[in-house]
């Protein structure tokens, strides 16, 4: 290339750098300025749903229930964040002041009828029905032998049936939500008379030592509600068997 060639290219490559570094600098600082608004953007929103889930949580039924309402309004408009189904679907479960609410909202939020009713029956259904007969065999056996291992088992499987529905709470059909409320009633005040049993003893019985079973009388187990889930899950296979 001529040496006035090279001159040319060089004021050229001068005047694009002059031109282009502003560009950049420009380019650079807008795709700044919309990240930090989408990071802000985030945190508000981590804020809020952490506020949201704090009040969900409180003591206070007043409280809790105000809560639930703002949930029902974003729901409502389609603004239901993911993150507030498990905590609805608790409330749902175990809350006799907002709890009809809670599930008006998982109700109205379900976005596969299908898939939920899939998830029912296998996460839900067919573990209960396990957890269901285990209680039921070890009252039998207790009634029998009037040992500690059966009370053992019995509470074992009470504990599980109460936290898998209120775990898979938002699974469960609205139709079965107040069954499910009676049946976590129940376990929770049974558990309740079994743990306080054990720490009046001075030692954990063996086995097949004499224990002395406290029910909660002002909770007896909810006969109809265990029969609900069982004709669900009956249901269910009878779906199964013609598909």
């Amino acid at each position: 290339m001529p040496k006035d060639s090279w001159d040319i290219f060089e004021i050229i490559a001068k005047l694009a750098s002059g031109i282009l570094i502003p560009v950049v600098i420009f380019v650079l600082g807008l795709m700044f300025r919309r990240q930090k608004d989408r990071n802000d953007a985030e945190q508000r929103t981590a804020d809020r749903l952490a506020t949201l889930l704090k009040h969900l949580a409180s003591d206070n039924d007043r409280e809790r229930l105000l809560a639930v309402k703002v949930v029902q309004h974003l729901a409502n408009n389609g603004q239901l964040p993911a993150e507030l189904t498990p905590a609805l679907a608790t409330i749902a479960i175990t809350d006799e002041h907002s709890g009809s609410i809670a599930a008006d909202i998982l109700g109205a939020s379900t976005s596969s009828p299908k898939l939920q009713e899939k998830v029912f029956a296998t996460d839900v259904l067919e573990p209960l029905m396990s957890d269901f007969d285990t209680g039921f065999k070890a009252l039998k056996e207790y009634f029998s032998t009037g040992s500690f291992e059966p009370v053992e088992e019995m509470a074992q499987a009470n504990m599980r049936a109460r936290d898998l529905l209120v775990s898979k709470a938002q699974f469960i059909p609205q139709a079965l939500l107040s069954d499910a409320n009676k049946l976590v009633v129940h376990y929770d005040n049974w558990l309740s008379g079994f743990r306080k049993t054990l720490t009046q003893m001075k030692e954990i019985p063996g086995k097949a030592d004499p224990f002395a079973y406290i029910a909660a009388p002002a909770y007896p187990f909810p006969s109809e509600s265990q029969i609900a889930f069982r004709n669900a899950y009956k249901k269910y296979q009878e779906a199964e068997d013609r598909g």
